[in-house]
């Protein structure tokens, strides 16, 4: 999917460990991303994945779909 130019963006549904890396490679790659919640591991991949998300120019999103969900 990363190596194809019709696919605009990418939905992460991955086990969170590899959400970093997996981010960042689908925003090294000129693809939005959607990942699914939470961001990651640890408050530095976090700023790493935003980092990439700016210098790509591309969209980060992190899917909080439950926020609004009834406890």
């Amino acid at each position: 999917a990363l190596a194809d130019p019709a696919v605009d963006a990418v939905y992460l549904a991955t086990p969170v460990a590899l959400h970093a890396p997996q981010t960042v490679a689908a925003l090294n790659a000129s693809k939005h991303v959607l990942c699914e919640k939470p961001v990651a591991l640890r408050y530095d991949d976090a700023r790493l994945m935003a980092a990439a998300a700016r210098n790509a120019g591309k969209l980060l999103g992190i899917a909080y779909y439950r926020r609004t969900y009834p406890k």
